[in-house]
């Protein structure tokens, strides 16, 4: 009886961890914000890059 709660219960955190990383994940990727440099004979400066 104890051992069939704690697997129920360790089911679900295992469950809940995983959904909990794919979401961080997929956000993380959106607001994937960087400063490139850019560099020219002419020119040189940053320029801000990502997906939003």
């Amino acid at each position: 009886m104890i051992s069939q709660s704690a697997g129920i219960v360790g089911v679900g955190l295992l469950s809940h961890g995983a959904t909990y990383r794919r979401k961080l994940r997929r956000f993380r990727e959106r607001t994937d914000a960087r400063l490139v440099p850019s560099l020219s004979p002419t020119y040189a400066g940053l320029s801000l890059a990502g997906r939003f």
